[in-house]
């Protein structure tokens, strides 16, 4: 009795419970405007969603071609550039003697190669040495280059000496009308007669007339340099020049024109006459003078 009394009234209490669960538990329905908005926000979601995902590989391929294109029209443009820039060159010269790979050749910034006997120098290329070169030129004569030397081919008859030093012989009957000049960082020189020696350096540009006459334009100066004359010129366009005259064997003049700091617009002029005797080379005699500089320069 006990026992089933109490098994009833257990199973009344879980019936109440679950029933007052039940209904604490129970949510009251939705209403048609608030399903509406939930409708609304879910749409929404599911565009933004779905625009992204189709968006960004799109916009990354669109952006992967565009980069492809602009690649493959930069290297058309430079490859026409360089076509074109390789039919216009004209013939400088070809190398006659060369120590190995000593000499190698840029052209503009697109080209590097080493040079070897027989290989043609073109207009536009930079030739840079590491050991002595001979250039047999287009037009006549030779060029012979000094190691460490870096000069810029700017025409048929035109080079450019950035630095090291090159020594000029050309035919006596060379072209007047295109005569050879090297462009120096103080000015050019022009050939007017058959061989010259021209070095470029940090501190100063230095030409030597073996034999002819060459020409020096400084600034708005022009010097005739005859043969056996040595022409210095410092960075700020200042020109001395020195020369020794032989004749025979035991006699010289030697001449030196120098600058000085107090006399502006001034050049000092010193020469001197040497006998050799039986105790050897002496000063037999000297002078020593100051001229104006403007009259100096005109050309004879």
């Amino acid at each position: 009795m006990t026992e089933g009394g109490g098994n009833g009234l257990d199973k009344g209490w879980e019936a109440q419970v679950d029933r007052a669960l039940k209904d604490a538990l129970r949510a009251p329905p939705l209403s048609p405007d608030a399903i509406a908005r939930i409708r609304v926000a879910a749409e929404r979601e599911w565009q933004l969603t779905t625009r992204k995902s189709n968006g960004r590989p799109r916009r990354g391929r669109l952006v992967l071609w565009a980069s492809v294109a602009a690649a493959i029209g930069a290297m058309a443009l430079g490859l026409l550039w360089y076509t074109s820039q390789g039919a216009h060159s004209a013939t400088f010269g070809r190398v006659a003697r060369s120590d190995g790979e000593s000499a190698e050749v840029r052209f503009q910034w697109v080209r590097h190669r080493a040079l070897h006997v027989g290989d043609t120098l073109q207009t536009g290329d930079t030739l840079t040495t590491h050991a002595p070169a001979l250039i047999s030129m287009a037009n006549g004569g030779t060029l012979r280059i000094a190691a460490d030397t870096v000069l810029d081919i700017t025409g048929e008859t035109k080079a450019s000496l950035q630095r090291g030093q090159i020594y000029v012989d050309l035919p006596s009957g060379a072209s007047p009308k295109t005569p050879f000049q090297v462009v120096t960082r103080v000015g050019t020189v022009e050939h007017l007669g058959t061989a010259f020696e021209v070095l470029s350096s940090q501190e100063l540009v230095r030409l030597r007339v073996r034999e002819g006459r060459v020409r020096l334009h400084v600034q708005t100066e022009e010097v005739i340099a005859e043969a056996g004359t040595e022409l210095t010129a410092t960075n700020a366009g200042v020109v001395s020049r020195r020369s020794i005259s032989t004749y025979g064997r035991d006699f010289a003049i030697a001449s030196t024109l120098f600058h000085r700091t107090p006399m502006p617009g001034k050049i000092g002029r010193q020469m001197q006459t040497w006998v050799r005797g039986p105790k050897g080379w002496q000063v037999v005699a000297a002078h020593v003078s100051i001229v104006e500089e403007a009259a100096m320069w005109k050309a004879p």
